[in-house]
């Protein structure tokens, strides 16, 4: 379902993936086990964020990116981030009209960087 939903270009399918992605976590939470939010869920949402056209929808992908992150430090084995959901965000903000975007993405992809040299 998330996979469809993050495929369309309708207003509002991304916060639709993402209340999916949400309420998936919460039963997960509350003892459903076979509701477990995987890599491939998180990767839709932010698929859908991606191509949602939406002026913050950038910003939006890359906090999933970032809880995704927390999630498999934690110990979350199910939750990876790969390739593709960082390849993802970045292009969520090649997208992006936001000021500054290039160098963001490329923080995205390399934390570990400081970008003070490019800020004006």
């Amino acid at each position: 379902m998330l996979d469809a939903i993050s495929k369309t270009r309708e207003e509002g399918a991304a916060e639709r993936a993402e209340t999916i992605l949400n309420k998936m976590q919460r039963m997960y939470e509350q003892g459903c086990k076979d509701v477990r939010p995987d890599t491939f869920s998180f990767a839709s949402v932010l698929n859908a964020y991606a191509n949602s056209g939406q002026p913050d929808a950038a910003r939006k992908a890359e906090k999933i990116l970032k809880h995704m992150q927390m999630l498999h430090e934690d110990g979350n084995d199910s939750v990876v981030p790969n390739t593709i959901c960082f390849s993802t965000v970045i292009k969520a903000y090649s997208r992006s009209n936001e000021r500054g975007s290039a160098q963001v993405s490329y923080q995205v992809f390399n934390p570990n960087i400081t970008m003070t040299r490019f800020q004006t």
